[in-house]
């Protein structure tokens, strides 16, 4: 672990388990200037690193995203708090009942970035139901869309594609 020898601002992120209990919580880099952009510390080893499972409703459709602030903008949202949305989205099937039916994939909007390409892959080949960002949108992820002044949610809404559809959006998307 990397040890910091300043004080930089950062907003503090608290992680809520179902019942309402903290158990773990993050340190966002306010500035964009830190090596280390998130800090994170786990006070529960066995909880899994998911951010907004407090205010799921696991009734409805459920949207993952990679970061707890950008699951705010979403309703029904939550962040894996990493790149591997459909590593969460296979822990909310065996753990909540789901099928992907009931899961809709928000990866960043990153086609030149080989690991975010790979992940996108993963999630439609899983079966999820995966956003694949139309070309007219260039922020990497909800809060820059957010700033941008980008209609996310009709973006969402239009280019949520499964199997095959999926595959060939995925296909014209992807810069790798």
């Amino acid at each position: 672990m990397k040890k910091i020898k300043s004080d930089e601002p950062r907003i503090l992120i608290p992680f809520f388990d179902k019942t309402g209990n903290i158990f773990a919580y993050q340190g966002r880099d306010l500035l964009g200037k830190s090596k280390l952009k998130y800090i994170t510390v786990k006070l529960n080893p066995k909880a899994p690193l998911i951010f907004g499972l407090d205010r799921l409703d696991t009734k409805q459709d459920i949207m993952i995203v990679e970061g707890p602030l950008d699951s705010l903008f979403l309703p029904n949202c939550i962040a894996s708090v990493n790149a591997s949305l459909s590593s969460t989205a296979s822990w909310l099937m065996k753990g909540l009942n789901k099928s992907p039916n009931d899961i809709i994939i928000v990866h960043d909007n990153e086609p030149r970035n080989k690991v975010i390409v790979s992940e996108y892959m993963k999630s439609i080949t899983a079966g999820f139901k995966t956003v694949i960002w139309p070309g007219m949108i260039d922020a990497k992820d909800i809060n820059a869309m957010y700033m941008a002044g980008v209609d996310y949610n009709t973006a969402i809404k239009r280019n949520t594609y499964q199997g095959l559809t999926a595959q060939l959006n995925f296909n014209k998307w992807k810069k790798v």
